[in-house]
């Protein structure tokens, strides 16, 4: 047996880990609580060293979360490389603890250890600083180990698997059974129109860390700049024009609405609809939240829309309009108070093309929960203009879901 332990242990680490992520009777974040924790001790105990432990463990992480996961879906869409590393280190520092795990077993490092001695040393030179040294080191250990095993236990925050992402859209339709009629199109325009300018403009991207939307953003800039130009009726050569914009923008900054008008939101429709089916608990921890939205709105999206004309599935209407028309069904919406499902709940109707235009309209500000009133619906003035809609019966239907609301 001894022969055996000689020389192997680092196999035999990767073996067991390996084994512990394969078991079916567990949970994966008490897997991966079960595995550090054994990392811990093997770390205490100096039986394998922390470059060792790092790199073994996230070989076997890698291979099971990417590769020999249940998450069927995810396996059968995802053909790059490069997205499986993204999806791993995302899932590994945000979901499932990876930097506490490297400082906790880095702070049992003899480097660490010097470091400290070192530091201990200059503070106190007069005082043998071993005891105090070693109290620290085991104090940060300990509090680092206790945060990583919460974290995990509680799921603090957590994202859905492809599988259950592609759930939620299957219940809405799928993208080679959708049919969208002229109707319906024309909402969907519309919803671009005040969510979203640039969504059908953009083929290849999916949120705003893109060079399509960015450049998008800039010609609104432009458009912007014009338009200030010529509020201020400023009539001088270009450069001293630019200058005296920019100060008229500082001047007026109590008047963002000009601007507002042209420069709506950093959100893209995909990164709602990715966090809206995505994100499983947590959903308040922002920043985690939007690198989600960014990461996984390429990913998944992108992925999913590759595998499908890969496979040459039949499709009739564009991705886009798939992508848009299953928001619409998925996102919940807060009309004066009062909170949706979907839009077709909130007006108690079978589907978006029997939505009234006013009634999507309503619904459209619902979705960033806002009260609305006249002077909301003032800021779109060109919409209700442009989608020929009728006031008088937009505003009915304001006071009808609001009594309803009421009652």
């Amino acid at each position: 047996m001894e022969g055996l332990f000689e020389g192997n242990i680092p196999i035999l680490y990767f073996i067991a880990v390996l084994y512990i992520l394969l078991l079916d009777k567990l949970k994966l974040n008490q897997k991966i609580l079960i595995i550090y924790i054994f990392s811990y001790i093997i770390k205490a105990c100096n039986i394998l060293s922390f470059t060792n432990l790092l790199i073994i463990s996230n070989i076997d992480f890698f291979i099971y979360l990417e590769y020999l996961t249940d998450d069927k879906v995810k396996t059968d869409i995802i053909s790059n490389f490069i997205y499986r590393i993204t999806d791993y280190f995302y899932k590994k520092i945000f979901e499932y603890s990876l930097l506490y795990f490297v400082l906790a077993l880095f702070v049992n490092t003899a480097y660490f250890k010097g470091c400290c001695n070192t530091v201990f040393s200059f503070i106190l030179p007069s005082i043998d600083i071993t005891i105090y040294c070693n109290c620290f080191i085991y104090a940060i250990y300990i509090i680092l180990i206790i945060i990583s095993v919460t974290f995990l236990s509680m799921e603090i925050y957590a994202t859905n698997t492809f599988t259950d992402m592609k759930r939620k859209l299957d219940k809405v339709t799928t993208w080679t059974a959708l049919e969208i009629d002229d109707i319906t199109r024309e909402k969907l325009y519309m919803l671009s129109s005040i969510e979203d300018k640039s969504f059908f403009i953009r083929e290849n991207s999916y949120s705003f860390f893109s060079i399509e939307f960015i450049k998008y953003k800039l010609n609104n800039l432009k458009t912007a700049i014009v338009y200030l130009n010529n509020k201020s009726k400023l009539k001088n050569n270009f450069i001293i024009r630019i200058k005296k914009a920019c100060k008229f923008i500082f001047s007026k900054i109590k008047k963002l609405r000009y601007i507002k008008k042209y420069l709506r939101g950093y959100s893209t429709i995909e990164m709602q609809l990715i966090r809206t089916i995505g994100i499983k608990n947590g959903y308040g921890k922002t920043l985690y939240r939007k690198i989600y939205e960014i990461i996984y709105s390429k990913i998944f999206f992108g992925s999913y829309r590759k595998y499908c004309k890969d496979n040459k599935y039949r499709v009739i209407c564009s991705y886009k309009e798939y992508l848009i028309y299953c928001y619409i069904n998925i996102a919940d919406i807060k009309i004066n108070g009062v909170t949706y499902s979907n839009m077709i709940e909130a007006w108690n109707k079978d589907s978006i093309k029997d939505v009234s235009f006013e009634e999507f309209l309503i619904s459209i500000l619902g979705l960033s929960w806002r009260n609305i009133n006249d002077d909301i619906l003032r800021n779109y003035s060109i919409t209700i203009k442009n989608f020929d809609i009728q006031e008088d019966e937009l505003k009915n239907n304001i006071k009808e879901i609001s009594s309803k609301a009421k009652g």
